[in-house]
């Protein structure tokens, strides 16, 4: 007779809340949230600013992530 595997996972409940805690804490230490868009749009300012300074200091977009004195957030 086969031997069944049963495997305990967290409640949904606290592990919703505590990943919430960990989102929070990003936020507060960092000023911005998880998730791979804003390492991908920091690329895409970072780049254009190297590429087309001019172009990227008068575009609405990418002139608030570059302005002196501001870190690429």
């Amino acid at each position: 007779m086969e031997q069944r595997v049963t495997t305990k996972y967290m409640n949904p409940y606290l592990a919703g809340f505590l990943l919430g805690l960990v989102l929070l804490g990003s936020i507060f230490i960092t000023g911005r949230g998880l998730g791979a868009s804003g390492a991908v749009k920091d690329t895409i300012v970072a780049i254009v600013g190297v590429v087309a300074p001019e172009h990227a200091a008068q575009s609405p977009y990418y002139g608030p992530y570059l302005e002196a004195g501001k870190r690429v957030r």
